[in-house]
């Protein structure tokens, strides 16, 4: 706004002789009407930058969708990305390297779609192990549902160091997760299984 004021008060002083004449009540015409042009030139820039917003959004938007009709190509299989538990991240990272931006983000969407119907089943044994008392803890209905949750909990934080790793790679290509339903971060398992160990007491040698 104050640029735009200085240009059209230069303008209007070095052009307008009766740039400082008064009107009826006492102002002055020229800043009157440099303040006029000011707001009008001001509200028409506004305008441009909101429209040209609006048009970038819904490019943005266009390419989103068409994206997502090129993920919905590559058919991940829960397989394929339980295959990789047993790459380190350097292996992982090779073999995602030359992938596309849309068969990566089905890989990242697969795995964090695994991770959630994971952690369902992580806090399911947590919460069963929770209701035991101590005691029954340590019998074998008790022991099984540490192994389980022992199982599902390291299942879970693979998915979590997978997921990231896809994640990483995907915002080096400048895509922004949220479009896809992937910002959100990946969360720890509520009652991992060497807490619930804790929780079991010895049993009395009385």
């Amino acid at each position: 706004m104050k640029w735009i004021i200085t240009a059209l008060l230069a303008t209007a002083v070095t052009a307008n002789a009766a740039f400082w004449d008064k009107d009826e009540d006492g102002n002055m015409k020229g800043i009157n009407d440099l303040t006029k042009k000011a707001a009008d030139a001001t509200a028409a820039y506004s305008n441009e930058l909101n429209q040209a917003s609006a048009t970038v959004k819904a490019e943005s938007e266009k390419l989103v969708e068409k994206t997502k009709e090129a993920m919905a190509k590559y058919n991940v299989k829960a397989e394929e990305i339980k295959a990789d538990f047993a790459k380190s991240s350097d292996e992982l990272k090779a073999k995602i390297a030359d992938f596309k931006t849309e068969q990566l983000l089905a890989y990242a969407e697969k795995c964090k779609a695994l991770y959630a119907e994971k952690k369902v089943q992580v806090d399911e044994y947590a919460q069963k192990l929770k209701e035991l008392g101590w005691k029954d803890k340590l019998t074998a209905k008790g022991k099984e549902l540490k192994t389980k949750l022992g199982e599902y909990s390291d299942e879970m934080e693979k998915l979590k160091a997978q997921f990231s790793i896809y994640a990483e790679k995907l915002k080096a290509m400048g895509v922004n997760l949220s479009d896809y339903g992937l910002g959100a971060d990946t969360e720890e398992p509520e009652t991992p299984p060497e807490e619930e160990a804790k929780t079991a007491q010895p049993e009395s040698k009385e």
